[in-house]
């Protein structure tokens, strides 16, 4: 421990060695908060008697707690194991699902996700009488922002109750503006409110009623039964006598009050230890609020503040225009960051015409940072929006520069994921006899196997026909002669389409009398399309994306285990129209670089 205090600024080691009372550390990016985090633990299991399991350290995403269990694991050994490094998120539904006679939810629910809440959320806007929230074309036209503003209200603690006090004080006593327009405004708000207040009710209730909870509610849920139950309380009290957070200021009341709770038996003496930057809030979305940082001094009055200033990451250059951007906050004090690096490189802004010129300057750089000896992964491309993704790659396929998505995509915007889900439309029109185009489009696709050519012809003789290409292979050889109107496919010949007719009807009778998630699999390997994965430049990319969709069908599968085909077209649709993700597993698997991946 001692090599690791030694390596250590004056800054970081008094961070690392204050074990007792309240401290906030405000650290700015670079300055190796990580590695204070960690080597506070290790110095707390080495200088004191305190078990692993007695320290608490909670954090905003499952790589950040990764990130820091590995480095306190490097530091101590095994015993690091046993530290409870968790996301407040992955605590929290540990809290519930250790003691579930303390919430009113099913032992065995999980946690409702995005699909089913939208699901939900249409039949409560269909069945509360509504007139500002439900616009008469379009009934689902509010959703997201009904969704957004019910998940904001959550995340800052207030219930349903709260909710209707904070409308009452702010409408009911309000003066109404005299001016028409302003007064129709104002009325319209107070409704909007009001009628968000009853979506609010009624989506609490059908919670309540399925003994099922949502994303947000992990953390409400606990702290409302920790204020309620002392013995609940009290049981995690005595075990836990260290409580470290990291990005303090990200942090939004319901994640406070948890920590507070926690905390409270010790009062304002207790070992909390917050790492955070008001200047860097990147997760405000959540609603979390600077001010969290500056009511620490107030909450724990005998707290130490110590500021991390040198910076490890970056050059003094890139330092001095961060602090450039944030030089008018008026909030806190701007922080005077200091290299441990140099000054560097002088920064460069390009101003080009288009977009398109943009992504040819970026590919070209690249490249000749790369032939000038730069590893590529030294090299980072940030962009403001998840959309913008696919530009990006494209640009990178068509250079031939190897790359990585950090984070994960949205597999359904990939092409390979898109192709397979029109091939189980088709199966699923084809069961209700409504098949339309689709068929000529699934079988040009590369890795059903047909022959191309041979589904031209069948294409154009259906168009003589006119009828579709599924009607015209499901009629026979003879209908396909006499329209195509020469001799060069012969009988044995159609017969692959005739083969792949059958096989799709065959799937799509096997779809009444199979568990949706076997079913799914089973198609998934005797469709083609999984080994076409197999033998692909980029199977690893490939293969990351369909086991995600695959994650999904179980999760789907488990909510709802009637669920068929039908059920879940209805769902990739309803996850399309309101344009909800699904992540692909990061496993840090690089794209290979390979020919640009076109539909037919």
């Amino acid at each position: 421990m001692k090599d690791i205090l030694h390596t250590l600024n004056v800054a970081q080691r008094k961070a690392v060695e204050q074990l007792d009372g309240p401290v906030m550390v405000l650290a700015g990016p670079g300055t190796g908060k990580t590695q204070v985090l960690a080597a506070r633990i290790a110095h707390i299991l080495q200088s004191t008697d305190v078990p692993p399991y007695a320290i608490l350290a909670l954090t905003f995403t499952e790589s950040a707690a990764a990130n820091m269990r590995e480095r306190v694991v490097s530091l101590i050994g095994k015993e690091g194991y046993y530290v409870t490094i968790a996301t407040f998120h992955s605590f929290c539904a540990d809290v519930i699902r250790t003691h579930p006679e303390y919430f009113a939810i099913d032992r065995k629910s999980e946690p409702l996700g995005e699909l089913e809440k939208y699901d939900l959320f249409q039949r409560l806007i269909d069945t509360t009488p509504l007139k500002v929230l439900k616009s008469l074309n379009q009934r689902y036209f509010y959703i997201d922002e009904i969704i957004s503003s019910i998940s904001q209200i959550k995340r800052e603690g207030f219930l349903p109750d709260d909710f209707e006090k904070i409308i009452h004080a702010e409408f009911a006593d309000a003066k109404i503006p005299e001016k028409k327009l302003a007064q129709a405004k104002f009325l319209a708000q107070k409704q909007k409110n009001e009628e968000l207040l009853l979506l609010y009710k009624a989506y609490t209730n059908e919670l309540s009623a399925i003994k099922r909870y949502d994303f947000d509610d992990m953390i409400t849920l606990v702290a409302e039964a920790f204020k309620k139950h002392e013995n609940l309380l009290l049981d995690y009290q005595e075990t836990l006598h260290y409580f470290l957070v990291d990005e303090y200021q990200d942090t939004n009341s319901a994640q406070n009050t948890v920590v507070d709770l926690l905390a409270s038996y010790w009062g304002e003496k207790a070992n909390v230890f917050v790492v955070g930057d008001p200047h860097q809030s990147i997760f405000r979305f959540q609603g979390a609020s600077v001010e969290n940082t500056l009511q620490f001094a107030q909450k724990y009055p005998q707290s130490l503040t110590i500021k991390l200033e040198e910076v490890y990451r970056c050059t003094q250059t890139i330092c001095d225009a961060a602090v450039a951007v944030i030089k008018n906050n008026t909030l806190t004090d701007i922080p005077l960051l200091k290299s441990a690096r140099g000054d560097g490189e002088p920064i460069s802004i390009v101003e080009l015409p288009t977009q398109t010129h943009e992504l040819f300057y970026v590919a070209d750089v690249i490249k000749a940072l790369i032939a000038g000896g730069t590893k590529p992964e030294d090299i980072a491309i940030l962009y403001r929006k998840n959309a913008e993704v696919q530009e990006v790659r494209d640009i990178l396929d068509k250079w031939g520069i190897a790359y990585e998505v950090d984070g994960g995509e949205d597999i359904l915007s990939t092409e390979p994921i898109q192709q397979f889900l029109r091939f189980l439309h088709l199966i699923a029109d084809i069961k209700i006899n409504r098949e339309d185009d689709t068929m000529f489009e699934v079988m040009s696709y590369s890795w059903v196997p047909v022959d191309k050519m041979l589904v031209m012809k069948a294409a154009r003789a259906a168009g003589r026909a006119k009828m579709s290409l599924f009607t015209l292979i499901q009629s026979g050889y003879a209908t396909f002669a006499k329209h195509h109107q020469t001799s060069e496919v012969t009988p044995i010949e159609f017969r692959q389409l005739e083969d792949f007719s059958e096989q799709l009807v065959a799937w799509a009778a096997e779809d009444a009398n199979m568990p949706f998630t076997e079913w799914f699999e089973h198609v998934l390997k005797a469709s083609g399309f999984l080994p076409w994965i197999l033998q692909h430049p980029s199977k690893g990319e490939l293969l990351i994306n369909i086991n995600s969709l695959y994650r999904e069908v179980k999760a789907m599968n488990a909510s709802s285990h009637r669920m068929k085909l039908s059920d879940f077209i209805l769902a990739i649709d309803t996850i399309m129209l309101h344009g909800i993700r699904i992540f692909a597993e990061d496993l840090n698997v690089k794209k290979r670089c390979s020919a640009p991946f076109y539909s037919a």
